[in-house]
């Protein structure tokens, strides 16, 4: 077959590019369906304008394609590699599948797919769904690392058992999607609706659910303490808590490791929470509560102090046996930074917070 470089107001029903390999080639306001380019390597391909039905890039490697006004009609790139590809003109797009694909920085902003989007099982990797519409989304065991999904609509999608790392969920529609068995860390869901959101049985590290809408989120089971402290918790039992403090004698807080990796210009307090204090936590480490106890200090190396101080508040200073009770503490469970003592549960997270 011969392969022109502009393919333009043409039919194409049943051709077959598979295997091939395409360079610069234009498809400019074609229909093109049943179409097939499993297998082929595509480099700067461009749909401009066209419908695509039934198309499959399976196993295809794409490399800078751009779809402008296309609309997308079951279309498969089940086990391709799409590297810098902008999908983000497209017009409209319905059952689009992306299974064991491999996708790095990807451009879907403000696609509208409102119906079967499928990522199963594959590999993402800094792609952009920016205001995106993904309703029912589908993405069952995905890796996403460093993901955007900003203001994106996502109600009723799934992130079963997905593995979810520096991904941004900002003010994104969350309603109803399932989370069951994932692991999420170093992930924001500031400002997010998750109503009805489901992340029973799932991990979640470092993450930050600020101002977003817990109402009747399924957290059972979850492996982190905001499953128990969400929406506020009236201890039973004393708890250890680490709040990261400085030196008094140091205005600024450095973090810094000499030559001998000893860490200098840090302080730990090591706090007890009693029973009957309050505990909110909205992002699954960092805590508040509105009572605590300085048991001990140690400075970033674990050596004793007796004293060290707030490097938010400098006016507050902290001694072994001092009892603190917050009056003002502010009761609302979605508020992480307000008036309250804040510390980690682990000594790790505390040593290496950066407020």
């Amino acid at each position: 077959m011969e392969i022109k470089k502009v393919y333009e107001n043409e039919y194409l029903y049943d051709i077959d590019f598979s295997n091939t390999s395409l360079k610069g080639v234009i498809f400019r306001d074609c229909t093109i369906i049943n179409a097939k380019f499993n297998g082929a390597i595509l480099n700067n391909i461009k749909f401009i304008h066209s419908k695509l039905s039934n198309v499959s890039f399976e196993k295809a490697k794409m490399r800078l394609c751009s779809f402008p006004t296309c609309t997308l009609y079951d279309t498969f790139f089940v086990d391709a590699v799409l590297d810098n590809i902008n999908f983000t003109d497209v017009e409209y797009i319905t059952r689009i599948d992306f299974s064991k694909s491999k996708l790095r920085l990807v451009n879907f902003k403000f696609v509208n797919c409102p119906k079967y989007a499928v990522f199963e099982n594959a590999s993402l990797d800094r792609v952009c769904f920016d205001w995106c519409n993904l309703s029912i989304a589908r993405f069952l065991g995905a890796k996403l690392t460093d993901v955007s999904f900003s203001n994106a609509t996502l109600t009723s999608s799934s992130f079963v058992n997905a593995q979810i790392i520096d991904t941004d969920f900002e003010h994104a529609n969350l309603y109803e999607s399932i989370f069951s068995g994932a692991e999420l860390s170093n992930s924001t869901f500031k400002y997010a609706n998750l109503s009805k959101a489901k992340f029973n049985r799932s991990i979640l590290l470092d993450c930050n659910f600020t101002g977003s809408n817990l109402y009747d989120c399924n957290f059972n089971s979850t492996d982190s303490y905001l499953s128990e402290y969400k929406k506020g918790k009236i201890l039973t039992e004393s708890i250890i808590g680490y709040k990261k403090c400085i030196p008094c004698d140091t205005d600024r807080i450095y973090n810094f490791l000499d030559p001998d990796g000893l860490i200098h210009d840090i302080a730990i307090v090591t706090l007890e929470i009693p029973r009957g204090a309050i505990v909110f936590s909205i992002n699954g480490g960092k805590c508040r509560t509105n009572k605590a106890k300085v048991i001990d200090i140690v400075d970033g190396n674990g050596n004793k102090m007796q004293r060290a101080k707030s490097y938010m508040m400098g006016n507050l200073t902290y001694y072994i046996g001092d009892e603190f009770t917050i009056y003002d503490f502010n009761c609302e469970y979605n508020v992480e930074c307000s008036t309250g003592i804040h510390f980690f549960t682990s000594w790790n997270e505390a040593l290496n917070y950066r407020g």
